[in-house]
Order: C-alpha cells, then sequence, then structure tokens
C-alpha cells in the first residue's frame, strides 16, 4: 500500500476514536416532588415525579440533547366532599440543554417537546397528547459522578381547554 492510502485508513481509525473521546453520554436519574400549577392545581394535589433520562453532549459546545422519559402522579383534591380522581402522567421528551462551561457549580437552561399520556384513576381510557417543556437547573460533579437539581414547566395540550401545567422540582445523579 502506498503512503497516501495508509495515511487515509489510519486517519479514518482514528478520528471516531477522538470524537468519541470529546463527547459525553450519561444517564440521569431523578425524583422530587411535582407541583400543580393553573387549572390542574383546582383539583390535584402537590405530587411526585420520577425522571430517567439519556444525555448527550460534547465539551466543546454548550449545546446537548437529552431524552427523557418521566412519570408524575398527582393525587386528586377532595372538594365540597367528593374526592377527584388521581391523575397520571408518563411522558416522552426530546430537549436542549444550554449550559455553560469552566465552573464547578454548573448552570444550564432546557427546553423540549414531546409526547405525554394522561391517565385519571376512573377513566378506563387513556389519551396522549403533545407537550412542551422548559426550566433551569444546576450540575455539581463529584468523583465520577454528578448531581444536579433542576426545575421545568411541563405543559401538557388539551382538546378545547387549556393546557395542564405542572412543576416538578427534582434531585438527580448522573452515571
Amino acid at each position: 500500500m502506498n503512503i497516501a492510502v495508509k495515511s487515509t485508513l489510519a486517519l479514518f481509525l482514528l478520528c471516531p476514536l477522538t470524537l468519541r473521546a470529546q463527547s459525553r453520554t450519561a444517564l440521569a436519574v431523578a425524583a422530587g416532588p411535582s407541583l400543580p400549577i393553573g387549572r390542574l392545581r383546582d383539583t390535584q394535589n402537590q405530587g411526585l415525579d420520577l425522571n430517567i433520562g439519556f444525555i448527550r453532549g460534547s465539551d466543546d459546545s454548550p449545546i446537548g440533547l437529552r431524552l427523557d422519559v418521566g412519570y408524575d402522579r398527582f393525587p386528586g383534591k377532595t372538594i365540597a366532599g367528593v374526592k377527584k380522581a388521581d391523575l397520571k402522567f408518563v411522558g416522552g421528551t426530546a430537549d436542549i440543554v444550554f449550559s455553560t462551561s469552566g465552573f464547578t457549580l454548573k448552570p444550564y437552561l432546557i427546553a423540549g417537546a414531546g409526547g405525554f399520556k394522561m391517565t385519571s384513576g376512573t377513566a378506563t381510557k387513556s389519551t396522549i397528547r403533545f407537550g412542551f417543556d422548559f426550566g433551569i437547573g444546576f450540575t455539581l460533579p463529584l468523583a465520577s459522578k454528578a448531581f444536579f437539581v433542576e426545575s421545568r414547566v411541563n405543559s401538557v395540550s388539551q382538546h378545547n381547554a387549556k393546557p395542564l401545567r405542572y412543576v416538578p422540582v427534582v434531585l438527580g445523579i448522573l452515571f
């Protein structure tokens, strides 16, 4: 083989390793209270949020991608002696993460869209609705892992009604 073919082959084999070394991939697991806001607050009490995410970013760029699956459960309020049904949301979102670098405590903004499946305690069917989220968080690296605190506004569209909104405030760990 001539030198050009060997150089091209070496470049082809080494470049993916270099690119892979500069990128970051993490698994995020988080939980915390979820606060109903707007009209959801009229019928539901504070709930619980559980979240698992897959994060992909690069040391060279402040922009990353995050894919999340979340579960939120809101117990129904008792109004005039009548207990409202519990509501559950299972959502999947694709988010863009804007972060800063060079700080030990690393702030970031997050925003995205996805689908949310909503079920109530009394309903036999569920509906899948479009929704979006946006929020802010802080990451603190410790040893080989990192912890984060995050809050997002989730807005789930409704047919012929205003959207349902809630705000999870979570503490999580990145693996």
